[in-house]
């Protein structure tokens, strides 16, 4: 059974991660699924050396990979944020070489410290699973979810992990206190899911509420482990416990959380994509009714703020879609609708404060983390929201008729506001991406 799973984590999810975190087009993800393959030959022999020699390439390649991030990790520590930005990814992978040790010893069937199996390959699947695909996808959730909780959960992780593997050698207190740190970071990640699997659809929707939901389950679970072994009281046999665990944290979390953020992250940069509409946006629009919403997202550079999108957006639509603004504002006037009134205001200069017009849309309010743009008419009242989360720009709109007038005016021009909004977006976004690459040549 724990062989059995450990595959699954090889075979599966660690070569997806690859594939995430090197650069396109680089040979690191085949040689890692080609070592997978003779690692999992080797758990078809019993223990000794050609088992040992099998399962050798397993551990070699993640000991490389792990001195090249280690290396990239020195070199980050020379610039400002450099650490930071990237620690937890590059301990996930000294994490994955710990295990990829771990498991040679198992296969060559050696007793380091006078332990033998089960304990040495389930230190081997501990830094596999919590040491390198729980902070991995951790990392992941962070740029989509951030904030003091998960950021003080991934620093535990980081601490725990190796806490609990010291704690094996028979420092009992260390095993006690990294397992409690690993479960309620593992708490933390599970929460985390559940909470950004509503801004998703379809199948990653369901597969990050089936990862968040296992973590809820296990991670208690290993909490009470520690718990009882620390105290010493009788609760599952190692056998159960790594059924059970292993069970809900590879089969219910690794692969499922997995898939997921590789679904969200295959979405091609420059598509905009159509999303659920915020809860955010909907309770902050104050209307009493919402007659239409929509959301759509895309991926803008990382580190841009809220503000800098907002004016991108507000400042740089397409030229066919200025055009249709105008010709909007000539023909609502007979019917004494608010004109938009297009200026092409330059994005440096324009103000960003409630009340500034000029832009596509008037601004209502500005917030550290949203701008919220909108106007009240005749017709019907409309708010648009912006948010950053992680790598991406999502803009809500509600939008509440009055009457038939409202009704009259919006439900022809639907399918036109889809496509302004979404070229809208390509837009905006291609001018970040623009403005991001200018900076870096100039630094």
């Amino acid at each position: 059974m724990i062989e059995a799973l450990f595959l699954v984590i090889v075979l599966v999810t660690v070569p997806i991660w690859f594939a995430v975190a090197e650069r396109p087009g680089s040979m690191v993800p085949s040689l890692a699924l080609a070592a997978g393959l003779a690692l999992a030959a080797a758990f078809a022999l019993p223990a000794g050396l050609t088992a040992g020699v099998l399962a050798a390439p397993w551990a070699v390649t993640t000991a490389i990979i792990a001195i090249d991030r280690l290396r990239g990790l020195a070199a980050g520590a020379r610039r400002p944020g450099g650490v930071a930005d990237r620690i937890v990814v590059d301990a996930a992978f000294a994490f994955l070489a710990v295990g990829g040790g771990a498991v040679l010893v198992s296969r060559l069937g050696l007793q380091p410290f006078g332990f033998g199996e089960p304990i040495v390959l389930l230190t081997g699947v501990h830094f596999h699973v919590a040491g390198f695909v729980l902070p991995m996808t951790g990392d992941r959730l962070r740029r989509e979810w951030p904030g003091r909780i998960i950021s003080t959960a991934l620093a535990a992780l980081l601490i725990g992990i190796p806490t609990t593997a010291i704690g094996f050698l028979g420092a009992a207190g260390l095993n006690f206190v990294g397992g409690l740190l690993v479960a309620g970071a593992g708490f933390v990640v599970g929460y985390g899911h559940l909470a950004i699997a509503r801004a998703h659809e379809g199948s990653a929707r369901t597969l990050l509420r089936v990862a968040g939901l296992s973590l809820l389950l296990s991670m208690p679970l290993a909490a009470a482990w520690a718990t009882t072994s620390f105290l010493a009281i009788p609760f599952l046999s190692i056998a159960v416990m790594a059924a059970a665990h292993g069970g809900l944290n590879v089969l219910g979390f690794a692969v499922p959380g997995t898939l997921a953020w590789r679904s969200i992250d295959r979405v091609d940069d420059g598509r905009v994509e159509r999303v659920a509409v915020p809860k955010r946006a909907l309770v902050l629009s104050q209307f009493d009714r919402i007659d239409h919403s929509d959301a759509y997202r895309v991926r803008v550079p990382a580190g841009i703020d809220v503000a800098t999108a907002a004016r991108a957006f507000l400042t740089a639509p397409p030229h066919w879609v200025v055009a249709l603004v105008r010709l909007r504002d000539r023909m609502v006037t007979p019917l004494r609708l608010k004109a938009v009134g297009w200026r092409a205001p330059d994005p440096s200069k324009f103000s960003l404060v409630a009340g500034a017009r000029g832009g596509l849309f008037p601004v209502i309010g500005v917030e550290p983390e949203s701008v919220i743009l909108g106007e009240d008419d005749r017709h019907l009242d409309f708010r648009i929201r912006l948010d950053i989360a992680g790598e991406f720009l999502t803009v809500s709109t509600v939008v509440r008729f009055h009457g038939w007038l409202g009704k009259l005016y919006f439900r022809p021009i639907q399918p036109i506001h889809d496509l302004i909004f979404r070229a809208t977006l390509e837009q905006t976004r291609r001018r970040l991406f623009d403005a991001a690459v200018t900076r870096r040549r100039a630094a």
